[in-house]
């Protein structure tokens, strides 16, 4: 098997790794735009004197005097400009998900324009933004839902449990238990949550950009039906990161997993939509091109 898999990501980097560089350097500079802002909107706001020497002073200086502008204003003007980046580099990265779902092996590297495809039209932009936050907005939800009131309380304990008077120490040290444990519980639904929605953006893709809480529900329907089948996928991929340190770089091993998390996407939703996995009388089988 892990002769196999060498021999998968080697071809695979080969055969796409010109494409494959200009998508690392795209995805980089994208990241580091976001990186850079936010860290001069952050400079900018707490250091109300720009006296200190530095990496950022270079970049804000000129601009606060240039403008005129007050540290507290060019702190928002540049946040609304990290925010602006921000949501319009959400459909770049579901054009991303779309160009992995296009490579074939043995044929040609799908053509890199396609990674720009959700620019195409505003309703394209709209689609794509909305799914990105539709899936932030849910893991923020579950996370506070399930983790975050728990943990709180837990952290809190550990805190303050020596301000407690002797005799009631004992009861709280039940409490800082009894949180652990809910928090433990809270992280493992929190995950299962995640899973659920793993399929979502390449459902979204594969189905020429379907209904964004279609999308949702979708990726959770193949999750519970083909758990078994994701699980060993997953963990088929364990060994193969790890030897990969040793042969290829980690991004070129990330760009492989999408490809092939692609490509086993359309297999389970081709062995859902004919019969072959079966599923229970009350569910559709999802409706998507291949």
């Amino acid at each position: 098997m892990k002769n196999k898999k060498k021999e998968g990501l080697i071809a695979f980097s080969k055969n796409n790794f010109k494409a494959l560089l200009v998508v690392f350097a795209i995805k980089i500079f994208s990241k580091l735009l976001l990186t850079l802002l936010a860290f001069l909107a952050v400079y900018s706001l707490f250091d109300y004197t720009f006296t200190a020497n530095g990496f950022f002073i270079s970049f804000i200086e000129p601009i606060s005097e240039a403008k005129n502008l007050e540290p507290a204003s060019l702190s928002a003007i540049l946040l609304a400009l990290w925010a602006y980046a921000f949501i319009m580099l959400l459909p770049l990265d579901l054009g991303f998900y779309l160009w992995f779902s296009q490579i074939e092996p043995g044929i040609a590297t799908p053509p890199l324009l396609l990674i720009f495809f959700y620019y195409k039209n505003l309703s394209l932009v709209i689609k794509a933004i909305s799914l990105q936050f539709a899936i932030l907005l849910r893991s923020v939800l579950k996370f506070t839902f399930y983790i975050a009131p728990a943990a709180v309380i837990f952290i809190f304990l550990c805190l303050n449990i020596r301000t407690f008077s002797p005799e009631s120490q004992l009861l709280f040290r039940v409490f800082i238990l009894v949180a652990a444990l809910a928090t433990s519980i809270g992280v493992f639904l929190f995950i299962r949550s995640q899973i659920l929605r793993a399929f979502t953006k390449f459902v979204f893709v594969l189905n020429d950009s379907q209904n964004v809480f279609k999308s949702l529900k979708s990726s959770a329907f193949l999750t519970r039906n083909n758990s078994k089948e994701f699980m060993k996928f997953i963990l088929s991929f364990w060994p193969y990161v790890i030897f990969s340190f040793f042969i290829i770089t980690i991004p070129f091993a990330r760009a492989y997993f999408l490809f092939r998390f692609a490509v086993f996407t359309k297999k389970i939703i081709y062995n859902q939509n004919q019969g072959i996995i079966a599923i229970p009388l009350n569910q559709k089988v999802i409706d998507i091109n291949l």
